[in-house]
């Protein structure tokens, strides 16, 4: 199933530079919202990756605007490794808790504490998953749009 409109009113085009907008702030502000109690090491592979995705989303950006549309498909493929990215950290986070949280912190926190700060880190890479399917197929929609002209078929045209 692919889509005619990125929720249900905005044209694939537009859809597509406000995910790339979306992930440019994002990315943004998970760089600057490193909490200082994280271990050194963390916070380089944070904001690594961050930047990472950062200089990915103004050439998605670029591509959508140049119409380059090999690298708007090569998005699909970011986003689906962001997506596996976001549910295996979200499952790490549920099957390891606080183990997990215990060597990303400078200071190990009490049994409560890494149980909710856990809870909470495992349900927003959830939620961003589930944000990552449907960019996922706003950009394969705008990708087929582009390149095949695909437009949603009538059920009444054919015969």
């Amino acid at each position: 199933m692919l889509l005619t409109s990125c929720c249900y009113c905005i044209p694939l085009k537009r859809g597509c530079e406000v995910i790339a907008a979306i992930t440019i702030i994002v990315s943004i502000l998970e760089i600057f919202t490193i909490t200082p109690i994280v271990k050194p090491w963390m916070v380089a592979v944070v904001v690594l990756v961050y930047l990472i995705v950062m200089g990915l989303s103004v050439l998605f950006l670029y591509a959508i605007e140049k119409q380059l549309i090999f690298i708007v498909y090569l998005f699909v493929y970011v986003y689906w490794v962001y997506a596996v990215l976001c549910i295996a950290m979200a499952l790490t986070i549920q099957i390891l808790g606080k183990q997990f949280i215990s060597t990303v912190l400078k200071q190990p926190k009490s049994d409560e504490e890494s149980k909710k700060m856990a809870n909470g880190k495992d349900g927003g890479y959830f939620l961003m998953f589930i944000f990552n399917l449907y960019f996922i197929l706003v950009i394969y929609s705008f990708y087929k749009q582009e390149v095949w002209g695909y437009e949603e078929d009538d059920d009444e045209s054919q015969p």
